[in-house]
């Protein structure tokens, strides 16, 4: 499993099954937040029945990856997932997060379209099983195959109050809608084309990064991620004669 904290870009990744993948024509989101909302705010137990049966990857994953409060199938784990979000400012996170994200078709479309474009790029690129979560602040995208999470409560937007307490104003900019997208492709490609373990030097791992947000701005037809590094790789593919499969491949360009 990949995990993409957007504010930090930390990344944590092992060995996970892949799932078959959606199409053009059949990509969706899938609300997953909408039933760990509603049994976490009401105690509604269908909630959690329905979690466990139609979503019982993304409920491991939420418990054990994310929040890490302890195996899903613990004899107490449901009390310690209700006890976990029984924290004020969390109960108001995810009544805010339901009402800001009660529609979420354009940015539906805007993935849909953000990966077809990546596919055009890049060879044997698919368009991913994504749904929406809660994830208490921990991280912004979990890649575990072809499965991805989106943890909603991490793009509220650069003025959010509960913001303000734990993350820069840098750290911030990032946190809006507009780059779920940006982190979902992001988040794909790291999965994808992994740092390499021998870079050790930060300026190493920047690069790597850079490459990946250089491919992100061209497949979103904008400047969504700025950085030396990235401006370095855009003058590069200008000049020289670099598929961008081929650049995702170089440990150097």
């Amino acid at each position: 499993m990949l995990l993409l904290t957007c504010a930090s870009c930390t990344f944590r990744q092992q060995p996970s099954p892949t799932t078959g993948s959606a199409t053009k024509d059949t990509f969706a989101i899938k609300r997953f937040d909408r039933l760990e909302i509603k049994f976490l705010t009401t105690g509604d137990f269908s909630a959690l029945h329905d979690m466990s049966t139609t979503y019982p990857t993304q409920t491991r994953n939420l418990i054990e990856e994310v929040l890490r409060i302890g195996r899903v199938d613990a004899p107490d784990i449901t009390t310690r997932f209700i006890q976990y979000f029984k924290e004020p400012a969390l109960q108001r996170l995810m009544k805010d997060v339901q009402k800001q994200y009660s529609d979420m078709r354009n940015i539906e479309a805007e993935i849909g379209l953000t990966f077809s474009a990546l596919m055009k790029l890049l060879p044997g690129v698919e368009i991913p099983y994504i749904y929406t979560q809660v994830g208490a602040l921990d991280q912004s995208i979990i890649v575990d195959g072809n499965t991805m999470g989106i943890s909603l409560d991490k793009y509220m937007g650069s003025g959010y109050p509960l913001y303000l307490k734990y993350y820069t104003p840098e750290e911030r900019k990032t946190m809006t809608s507009r780059y779920i997208a940006a982190d979902c492709v992001s988040a794909y490609l790291l999965n994808r084309y992994p740092m390499p373990t021998y870079y050790k030097t930060q300026a190493l791992i920047d690069h790597h990064y850079g490459k990946i947000q250089w491919i992100v701005n061209q497949v979103l037809s904008q400047p969504v991620y700025h950085s030396d590094q990235v401006d370095a790789i855009d003058q590069v593919m200008k000049t020289q004669d670099i598929k961008p499969e081929d650049l995702l491949k170089r440990p150097l360009i």
